[in-house]
């Protein structure tokens, strides 16, 4: 999934080509949220909701970014969270360690950022394609949130728009991911996943 990644062969490759589009659609993170995520921002809440917590160790860009944000029902048919029950036994303890620091700014965001670039050029979207960019997930993300009636103080949540860090966002114990799972359940897209949930037995 790095040189030569438009090349068919015989083999599904799961790592940040993989899941980071997807955890960007059906969450709304920014591409260097998830770049950051390791298995310990993964948690279960008190009702039993696995969601993803940003906290104050990650470099986020604002305050506000401290947040749960509700695992979407599809990732975990597509086998996410056993895939980072897998990445928990690693001993780097990252879930993208093939994404390096860009040398300049020490950032992976960035690196992944000229990956995705190259998705869309192999994938050819035409006269939209220029204007396609990783970021392009976030916005797909919050249009779902708009079209499901998701009321704003929910989608401020959820995008770390919102005023004030709260102690369920900061410690990660599941509080707003309770709150939040129905809002989240609520972005639904026009499009067909199934074909992906057979991933979820691979032993990557």
């Amino acid at each position: 999934d790095r040189h030569g990644f438009a090349t068919p062969g015989d083999r599904i490759i799961r790592r940040a080509r993989y899941w980071a589009p997807l955890i960007a659609l059906f969450s709304g993170l920014r591409c260097g949220e998830i770049m950051q995520l390791t298995p310990a921002h993964f948690g279960v809440s008190p009702n039993g909701h696995s969601f993803i917590v940003l906290t104050a160790d990650m470099q986020l860009k604002t305050d506000n970014a401290m947040r749960e944000v509700p695992v979407h029902s599809i990732l975990e048919k597509i086998g996410l969270l056993e895939w980072v029950e897998r990445r928990r036994a690693q001993p780097d303890g990252l879930l993208f360690p093939e994404v390096t620091p860009d040398k300049n700014y020490g950032q992976t965001s960035s690196i992944f950022s000229k990956r995705y670039s190259s998705d869309l050029n192999h994938f050819q979207l035409g006269e939209r394609r220029k204007k396609l960019t990783f970021h392009s997930f976030r916005h797909t993300f919050k249009r779902g949130l708009d079209r499901a009636d998701v009321p704003e103080a929910k989608k401020d949540e959820l995008c770390g728009w919102t005023r004030g860090v709260k102690t369920g966002r900061r410690y990660g114990i599941g509080l707003e991911a309770d709150v939040l799972k129905s809002s989240v359940e609520a972005v639904q897209y026009d499009a067909d996943f199934s074909h992906l949930f057979h991933h979820a037995v691979l032993k990557d």
